[in-house]
């Protein structure tokens, strides 16, 4: 039997995501190496696979000893930031989730989805909202967040600054700010653009940045 998720709250993973850091990469100087992270760092097995995504629609599985990280072959080969963040997603999966892995055993591809099969659709949802938010405080952590956000601060509080002139508020601005500076930093942060806004909107909601000039 699968165990239950533990609900964890973001700062409760972000904590996660820091003693990562704390113990491999405590200079948080960008890119994030992720793949020594895992590689050298934890011992991780990284293990391409040819057709993962085409033949069971994931990119990424970890085994059930958490020993070893499967990942698609093209990703590995095609796509960097992608890459980057499934690796960090996976160990989102090992840092939070070790008690519901080791529970069940997940050997090979058709393992894994069978245990997924096996989750419920809320469970299941819940786990990858844990895990992509862990991978996001992972590549993205508060102190470069900031620093960078500030060394934009200047654009973007003009670019609020007329729209407010215009009479609209920030949550009509607010999509357009984040989006110009997701396209700045992402490549810094060698995230997609998408990952960076995304990761800048957690910072908002944790209340590490803020749109008020």
């Amino acid at each position: 039997m699968i165990p239950r998720l533990r609900w964890l709250k973001p700062h409760e993973i972000k904590a996660q995501a820091e003693g990562v850091l704390d113990r491999f990469h405590p200079s948080r100087e960008l890119p994030i190496p992720v793949e020594q992270i895992v590689d050298v760092g934890l011992a991780i097995d990284i293990i391409p696979l040819p057709e993962l995504r085409a033949g069971f629609d994931f990119d990424a599985f970890i085994s059930n000893d958490l020993t070893s990280i499967y990942v698609d072959e093209y990703v590995c080969e095609h796509y960097e930031n992608r890459y980057r963040f499934t690796l960090s997603h996976e160990l989102g999966h090992l840092c939070l989730h070790d008690y519901i892995y080791k529970a069940y055993t997940i050997a090979s591809v058709d393992d894994f989805h069978q245990f997924n099969e096996a989750l419920d659709a809320k469970q299941k949802a819940d786990m990858e909202w844990q895990a992509n938010r862990f991978a996001g405080y992972l590549l993205a952590p508060d102190s470069q967040i900031v620093s960078s956000w500030n060394a934009l601060w200047s654009a973007l509080k003009e670019m609020i600054a007329e729209a407010e002139r215009h009479g609209f508020r920030e949550q009509d601005y607010r999509d357009k700010a984040l989006e110009a500076a997701s396209e700045r930093m992402c490549e810094d942060f060698q995230v997609s653009a998408d990952c960076m806004k995304r990761r800048l909107l957690t910072a908002l909601d944790d209340g590490v940045l803020q749109l008020t000039p």
